[in-house]
């Protein structure tokens, strides 16, 4: 009985990643076969986005919706498929989702109204089909309306919101966008420092599965950015704590059951510049010293254990060309793939 569930489990995640490569590819044929073998049109990713979303295809989106795909099903930001074709103008996908009856007075939970997001779409088209579709403009969101009217750069946009109102709208510059943030690199300690108790709080059996340098990695062993995943086998979840700039960012996220955790006791080595230093004496300054950043991530392999990765990439081929496999334990180079 239990290996038939896991085979039913194991078709139907076939099946949904058949479905979503079929949408992706706009292929109809594909798409009913993938749902004829059971794929979930709802099924939703890490960031709680269906396939419906994917969609870039009028004749897809009728297919899913006549599939059972919920047309207002939002995504973990809050934001449905009516709402990303109608901010990013695509007229079509907007057509074909208020035809299958998509809510065009939908309210995400920010507070934004779909007439927003058609503005900021800057189409025109597309604000007069959600206009005679029956959306309404709220009077306590009138102002943002006219405020996002006059910042369009388009006159017919301020035009015809203008007629709507009641009101003429002048053009208004959009506002400056703040300062970037001055990057505040860290290394790999100060970042697992940071995240484990994190971790801890949201479920004490929580262990590391990853800990992954994003952005430049430097001579340093530092990064502005690095992604610390943990996983609980009792909650068989996952939190990932994002550590930007010395600032840690959790998010707990689904995930399959894991077994390759990483084991960190007191002789880990977490000193990242330690560890880069190994790299580089192990052929990895060949890279460094053009200016490359290597990809970093420490994770458990079955074989060479808890283990740190290094992979370069040769800026003129953009191919990765060498591979190193540092124990986190020895400091010892168990695999050095020159590619």
């Amino acid at each position: 009985m239990r290996q038939l569930a896991l085979l039913t489990l194991s078709l139907l995640f076939v099946s949904s990643d058949d479905l979503r490569r079929a949408v992706e590819a706009k292929d109809l044929t594909a798409i009913k076969a993938a749902i004829a073998a059971g794929a979930d049109v709802n099924a939703q990713d890490e960031y709680g986005q269906a396939v419906l979303m994917s969609a870039y295809d009028p004749e897809v989106v009728k297919a899913l919706v006549a599939a059972g795909a919920k047309v207002d099903l939002v995504n973990k930001y809050g934001m449905n498929a009516l709402a990303a074709a109608a901010a990013t103008g695509n007229v079509p996908i907007v057509r074909a989702l208020i035809e299958s009856k998509a809510n065009v007075n939908f309210t995400d939970p920010n507070g934004t109204i779909m007439l927003e997001n058609a503005i900021a779409g800057k189409n025109i088209e597309i604000i007069k089909m959600m206009l005679d579709a029956g959306a309404k403009i709220p009077a306590k969101k009138k102002q943002d309306i006219i405020d996002e009217a006059a910042m369009s750069e388009s006159d017919e946009v301020r035009t015809l919101i203008g007629s709507v109102v009641g009101k003429k709208i002048a053009a208004k510059a959009p506002p400056s966008a703040p300062a970037a943030a001055t990057p505040k690199p860290v290394d790999a300690k100060f970042a697992y420092d940071l995240a484990r108790p994190i971790a801890t709080k949201w479920h004490s059996d929580s262990q590391l599965f990853a800990l992954t340098a994003l952005g430049d990695f430097d001579g340093d062993g530092k990064a502005a950015q690095w992604m610390a995943d943990f996983y609980s086998p009792s909650a068989k979840k996952m939190e990932r704590v994002m550590v930007i700039n010395g600032d840690p960012m959790p998010s707990e996220m689904p995930s399959p059951e894991l077994s390759d955790l990483i084991t960190v006791t007191s002789s880990t080595i977490l000193d990242s510049k330690k560890i880069n230093d190994i790299a580089d004496a192990a052929g990895g300054d060949a890279y460094t010293s053009r200016g490359v950043h290597p990809s970093v991530a420490l994770i458990h392999n079955p074989k060479a254990g808890d283990a740190w990765y290094f992979n370069y990439t040769d800026p003129d081929t953009q191919r990765v060309t060498l591979t190193l496999v540092i124990n986190a334990n020895s400091g010892k180079i168990s695999l050095k793939d020159a590619k």
